[in-house]
């Protein structure tokens, strides 16, 4: 009984270099998308107004289609960045291509509405793209991984598991941004408005 040790419990998930590496790419990327939607000009009549005003009105919100091949063309990136060397680049790239996108709509709400941009803009990205870029992040670490170590190593197949389980993971996000989180965003605009 005196010669047997005990199993130490290990934390499941630690901050890799890679982790910090995509988040600190997702963060340049909000950053530069905020500067740059903040010199859009939105007047009424610009497409980003006439976005807004046809969501409050009920016509308008981005439809499953494009959510779909948006961050599909995302997921494609980063699975496919994990078979070659400058899956280095391209996958950093594709998380940054993601914040800047997501900052730069947050930004335009803000700006077209003052202090009031920020309840349509959490109502309408929070929980979406929360889910969104929790899965593109850990595709994009495991991606980084694999990258790092490209001919090295076999690619385990869970990380072909993984890219299926980023894309049904994506498709009930873009369910749920397009047809719950469109309504209540317009309910949203139609009552700050």
């Amino acid at each position: 009984m005196a010669g047997r040790t005990r199993r130490r419990d290990e934390p499941a998930f630690d901050l890799t270099t890679e982790l910090i590496l995509l988040c600190g790419a997702f963060l340049m990327g909000a950053t530069v998308g905020s500067f740059f939607a903040s010199g859009f000009s939105l007047k009424a009549g610009s497409f980003f107004s006439d976005y807004l005003n046809g969501l409050a009105n009920g016509v308008g919100g981005l439809s499953f289609r494009a959510f779909m091949v948006y961050h599909g063309v995302l997921v494609l990136l980063i699975f496919l960045g994990a078979f070659a060397g400058i899956g280095s680049i391209v996958v950093p790239f594709a998380i940054a291509v993601k914040g800047f996108t997501l900052s730069a709509a947050i930004t335009c709400y803000i700006k077209l509405f003052g202090i009031r941009g920020y309840l349509p803009a959490a109502v309408s990205f929070l929980a979406s793209g929360f889910v969104v870029v929790a899965v593109l992040l850990l595709l994009a670490c495991r991606a980084l991984e694999y990258s790092r170590i490209n001919g090295r190593k076999r690619i385990e197949r869970s990380y072909f598991l993984s890219g299926v389980a980023a894309c049904l993971m994506i498709a009930l996000a873009g369910l749920l941004h397009c047809r719950v989180l469109n309504f209540l965003t317009a309910a949203v605009l139609s009552w700050i408005s």
